[in-house]
């Protein structure tokens, strides 16, 4: 039994050849696993097993034991740490492709949360090492996400101190963007999958704040909102001058 973690194993259960689901896999292409080659991919798949968790519950739990490590095929979840008040601050989302956690550290260093419904491929800490030492290029796909992802929280940590909310808002509106063009998605049309509260806590502005401006925005015609939390950019070009980048 895997310490704290709550783990859901879908209703279906492990598939009669998990290597058949690994060729099949909408994010192989841009995951970690992408460095592997067709006969790689399915010493992989059998160390992996399927995950499904609902809105809301908990993925991994800060500074448990770190016994299992996680790739996101569908979904977006959520990333914070606990403060010593028991406060959570949110430090950032994760989308399909990203690798979930710090292979290397002996405890989980997050807490993670799935925003959506979310679908995972699991693996067992011991397991995966096993095969990162046989596998090198493995280990160096994996050494380099982990690289841009880092560089990536530093860049936009960086851009928060500087800015005021509506370019904080734009920035993010922008980041959400980016993202969904990484993985093949219009980039035009973005799902707003947190909850306001969520984005204004990423963002270090109050709720009231992040509704203001979302409202300004629309009503200069730079996005349109629509079902399902959907938002279109109509003006990428008022939105980048919002976001006040250079």
């Amino acid at each position: 039994m895997i310490e704290s973690f709550k783990l859901k194993i879908l209703e279906s259960g492990r598939c009669a050849s998990k290597a058949n689901y690994c060729h099949k896999c909408a994010v192989r292409d841009r995951a970690f696993c992408a460095a592997l080659d067709n006969t790689e991919i399915d010493e992989l798949g059998e160390l992996s097993d399927r995950k499904h968790y609902r809105a809301g519950e908990t993925i991994f739990e800060q500074a448990t034991k770190a016994s299992v490590f996680a790739n996101i095929i569908e979904g977006t979840v959520k990333q914070s740490k606990l403060l010593p008040d028991g406060r959570q601050s949110i430090t950032g989302f994760l989308f399909p492709g990203d690798f979930v956690g710090k292979v290397y550290a002996e405890n989980q260093t997050s807490f993670i949360e799935a925003v959506t419904d979310t679908h995972i491929c699991m693996f067992a800490r011991g397991s995966l090492e096993d095969l990162l030492d046989k596998r090198p290029h493995l280990a160096r796909r994996l050494f380099n996400l982990s690289n841009q992802s880092l560089e990536r929280a530093e860049e936009w940590m960086l851009l928060l101190g500087r800015k005021t909310a509506m370019e904080k808002l734009a920035s993010f509106l922008l980041l959400l963007s980016k993202r969904a063009a990484e993985r093949g998605e219009d980039p035009d049309n973005i799902h707003l999958a947190m909850l306001r509260a969520d984005i204004a806590d990423y963002l270090g502005l109050t709720i009231e704040t992040v509704s203001r401006r979302i409202s300004g925005l629309k009503s200069e015609q730079i996005i349109q909102l629509g079902a399902g939390n959907m938002v279109r950019i109509v003006d990428r070009r008022a939105l980048e001058a919002a976001a006040n980048n250079s």
